[in-house]
């Protein structure tokens, strides 16, 4: 019967990574921002560290390899350590889908790093200390008084990373955003779930199999968003700027304004000739970063609308806001040019429309814009 637990926990561990491979084998760019795939295939790389830790202790209990219980007991603490990190690079994927502008900042990291960071000094010093665990002389594992620290740094992520969600569901009324929220819930959720069941049928798989739902649950989610994101930027796509300002419309009004802008980069063109394609796709890149960073800042939201034409729509009517936005985003343009190693300097005309009347449709405002946005241009003599 021994035989046969082992053998189950073994099978269900490998059937995980096999998952976790085919998810990792199937994340590319065109469905979300390079950020967010590498913080993804680093929590599925995290993910499958902690389940080879989990095999190998599994196949040195069960008798399958000459794997000493000493030697076990020490991969499965090791295997316990990649969680918190897993949860972590989670934490950091879940505040960029959020679009919290600070998330691209190394400072955010630095201070969101300070709990695993304790965690890792816990768990280097316990073999000195036994803060974590003891192993003793016939190889089993004997709990330390710190054995529960990775699940208090899992909780501590966890739960800030709910009560952002919670906040921004209460502030944001659009379907597809609330759509990102709420998985993002579910995802802790599970994982909570798995790990209260694992701390009550202990022995068994159950926490492998709750991650890897987790996982799935936030891949179909990257997956829905793909519809509605540029595939180049990662920007939101045309699809989704139109529900958006649909969305905004209703709870537009004298006391609720927000301006659209529409942002034409200038001679856009003349750097494909010059520069090529590639240089021409990086300067894209940069003017994609340069808005969702500033944008973000302003709560506010962005998308690529076609070819080098970028939207961006902030909630004030404000001329001293509108004109500290224009300035922040030139600024930070300038920056991405430097950042990307770009040919040559990015320079950008832009149309806006105040809006303060809900009733107005979508078309008549982006019209609206693209009217004084060809007026700057002409003014300017800059070609697209």
């Amino acid at each position: 019967m021994e035989f046969q637990y082992y053998l189950v926990y073994l099978v269900v561990n490998i059937i995980c990574i096999a998952f976790a491979l085919t998810i990792y084998a199937r994340l590319s760019r065109n469905i979300g921002s390079g950020i967010e795939i590498k913080l993804f295939k680093l929590m599925l790389v995290m993910y499958m560290a902690f389940l080879v830790c989990e095999i190998i202790w599994s196949v040195g209990v069960g008798g399958f390899l000459p794997v000493s219980p000493r030697a076990g007991s020490i991969i499965k603490v090791i295997g316990t350590a990649f969680i918190p990190i897993m949860v972590y690079m989670w934490f950091l994927y879940a505040e960029i889908r959020f679009e919290n502008p600070w998330a691209y900042t190394p400072r955010f990291r630095v201070l969101a790093f300070i709990p695993l960071g304790i965690m890792l000094l816990v768990y280097l010093s316990t073999p000195a200390t036994k803060l974590v665990a003891d192993v003793a002389t016939d190889g089993t594992m004997i709990p330390g008084p710190m054995i529960a620290l990775n699940g208090l740094i899992d909780n501590i992520y966890g739960v800030a990373v709910v009560a952002h969600a919670i906040i921004l569901m209460i502030r944001d009324r659009s379907r597809q955003k609330r759509r990102v929220y709420i998985t993002h819930i579910l995802f802790i959720a599970i994982c909570t779930v798995g790990g209260i069941a694992d701390a009550v049928i202990s022995g068994t798989p159950i926490m492998p199999l709750a991650i890897m739902l987790s996982y799935t649950v936030l891949f179909i989610n990257l997956q829905e968003s793909k519809i509605s994101n540029d595939a180049l930027t990662g920007l939101n796509n045309r699809r989704r700027a139109d529900r958006y300002i649909n969305d905004l419309l209703e709870e537009t009004g004298e006391e609720h304004p927000f301006c659209l802008f529409l942002i034409d980069i200038d001679d856009f063109k003349s750097i494909n000739e010059k520069f090529g394609y590639v240089e021409g796709d990086k300067t894209l890149n940069a003017v994609s970063d340069s808005l969702r960073s500033t944008v973000g800042r302003w709560n506010g939201f962005t998308a690529r609308w076609s070819g080098d034409e970028f939207l961006a729509i902030i909630k004030t009517g404000s001329a001293d806001d509108i004109r500290e936005f224009r300035d922040e985003l030139a600024r930070s343009m300038k920056k991405a040019a430097q950042a990307n190693d770009l040919p040559c300097e990015i320079t950008v005309s832009t149309g806006r429309e105040i809006v303060v009347d809900g009733s107005r449709t979508p078309a008549e405002i982006i019209n609206s814009a693209e009217i004084k946005l060809y007026e700057v241009k002409a003014s300017k003599g800059v070609g697209r």
